[in-house]
């Protein structure tokens, strides 16, 4: 979490929810030419 948070104050992004690219396809969204993800590290 600590960097998605960090990735929303560094980049000036308007909210903090967050989705994959596979999320944004299957809910009809899309992603805009040009855009670029975040790294982000899962661990249980």
């Amino acid at each position: 979490m600590l960097l998605l948070w960090g990735a929303v104050i560094e980049r000036g992004f308007g909210g903090q929810s967050w989705l994959t690219f596979r999320q944004a396809l299957s809910l009809g969204g899309n992603v805009r030419k040009g855009e670029r993800g975040t790294t982000v590290v899962y661990a249980d």
